[in-house]
């Protein structure tokens, strides 16, 4: 074989692996606009609900769909394929777990949205899912990223379990929580007596949270039952989420939403 045959067969050869290197390089950047956590704000046109935030996640480079329809945990996978005017999204072999709940809110819904996805659409971290008719099924918002210092600060409380802190009693403090990452402390108010312990965190896990040593005054006052319920939850807390630039849950080892915060 001559050197200018080998030349050419070389050049043609590099010419190929450029361009499916560079087409692999585009499909990858459009995957990874899609990972990720989102949370569900719409489905069917109705503000999605539940006993837990509805959220999902997406992990494009093993095709794997996972996250919380309001109640139930979500799991299943994803196809990702590019279409000359449309992105093809497809959920396959969904499945859910079997839990209880008080509210269900809008899981059934969600799920079946899940199934008819077909195509969608990512701007400025709002995802859109459509169905083949082009109807918008779900609107997404993506998560802040988690991290411990996102808690760093000053947070009232404003729900308790499923108890909305609406109206504050006479002599009863705002209740409110304040994180100290880079002491791992947290001191706040229960409405009455005042509150302080440690934070503890799974390095291997970011959104895990639990705090020990909780100690808090012994002040008799009015709304008690209400300081109790928040005590208790913070004896529960293991995971936190960051919900919007302003607002957080704190979560028990079963993910139901034990307090929800708004930063002060």
């Amino acid at each position: 074989m001559t050197y200018k045959k080998i030349k050419t067969i070389f050049t043609l050869f590099l010419t190929i692996f450029t361009y499916t290197a560079c087409g692999s390089s585009k499909q990858s950047t459009q995957f990874l606009s899609l990972a990720g956590e989102w949370n569900i704000l719409t489905v069917a046109g109705v503000k999605a609900y539940g006993d837990k935030t509805p959220y999902i996640g997406l992990i494009p480079s093993e095709k794997r769909l996972y996250g919380c329809a309001g109640c139930n945990r979500i799991m299943g996978t994803m196809e990702i394929k590019n279409e000359e005017k449309s992105n093809a999204l497809r959920f396959e072999a969904l499945t859910t777990t079997r839990m209880l709940c008080q509210n269900r809110g809008t899981e059934s819904a969600i799920i079946e949205a899940l199934g008819n996805v077909e195509h969608y659409e990512e701007t400025n971290n709002i995802l859109s899912l459509f169905d083949t008719d082009g109807t918008e099924l779900m609107t997404l918002q993506r998560r802040p990223e988690t991290t411990l210092s996102s808690l760093n600060g000053k947070w009232k409380i404003t729900k308790v379990y499923s108890t909305s802190i609406n109206k504050i009693e006479e002599n009863f403090e705002q209740p409110y929580i304040t994180f100290n990452v880079t002491n791992m402390a947290i001191q706040g108010c229960s409405g009455c007596n005042n509150f302080n312990g440690e934070i503890i965190q799974n390095e291997e896990k970011n959104s895990s949270l639990s705090f020990n040593n909780i100690a808090c005054t012994a002040k008799e006052g009015a709304g008690r039952k209400l300081e109790i319920m928040i005590l208790d939850a913070l004896n529960n807390v293991q995971f936190f989420t960051i919900t919007g630039q302003s607002s957080s849950t704190l979560s028990d080892t079963n993910g139901t939403i034990v307090l929800n915060l708004e930063r002060e």
